[in-house]
């Protein structure tokens, strides 16, 4: 695989904290390595008996966000904390945001990375519930995608279908912990995160990776 066709895939979850305040910094590092193509894949981390009103993991999140807020220097928006957060009534589910993201990626390849910070912005910033169907359709709108082709794709059975892969496709790979970060390399996977870091932790692994594989060519 040439240098220019190397993959970079972020597993990730819209309800990961983590990975909200991660994305920004892993968007700064992208930036600065255009030889790389990137994919997001959301993992499934609020699914099944997991699903329930946000004041159920209300208590650990009002202490968790501001350790993301500290060392990432991301803030959570004052809809969430103020209304989502201390009304308790939203219900957390990875589902819902994970199909948006399928279907924004289907409907027009891109910027897989901004698609996915533009959906966590719109629950940890702007405090749509996670499964307010609205949000979604107007970050559609917002990148250029036909709202109406948008929503009837949202609610079709190929993206459940799509974004069940994902999930399927993430348990296979035996991951469990987001955000986590993997170059791809001729077949072979180098893990370069496992968890927050900054831009400049990304680029260490980026070039310990790099230099793993080229002692394998040699």
């Amino acid at each position: 695989m040439s240098k220019s066709k190397r993959q970079v895939i972020y597993i990730y979850d819209p309800l990961c904290g983590w990975c909200y305040g991660f994305t920004p910094h892993l968007m700064k590092w992208a930036e600065a390595h255009p030889e790389l193509n990137f994919t997001v894949f959301s993992g499934g981390m609020v699914t099944g008996d997991r699903v329930g009103p946000i004041r159920e993991v209300a208590s650990y999140i009002s202490k968790a966000y501001k350790n993301v807020e500290e060392r990432s220097g991301i803030s959570f928006g004052k809809p969430f904390l103020e209304t989502t957060l201390e009304k308790g009534e939203a219900i957390f589910n990875s589902v819902p945001p994970a199909k948006a993201l399928v279907g924004l990626k289907s409907l027009q390849a891109g910027d897989d990375l901004d698609y996915a910070h533009r959906i966590q912005k719109a629950i940890y910033e702007k405090g749509h519930p996670p499964e307010g169907e609205k949000a979604y359709v107007e970050i559609a709108k917002e990148v250029g995608i036909d709202p109406e082709e948008y929503q009837d794709f949202y609610r079709s059975a190929e993206a459940e279908n799509k974004m069940n892969k994902e999930f399927e496709l993430v348990k296979t790979w035996g991951i469990e912990g987001f955000p986590t970060l993997v170059l791809l390399d001729d077949g072979k996977g180098y893990v370069l995160t496992r968890g927050f870091t900054d831009a400049d932790g990304l680029d260490k692994a980026y070039q310990q990776a790099l230099g793993r594989i080229n002692q394998g060519q040699s």
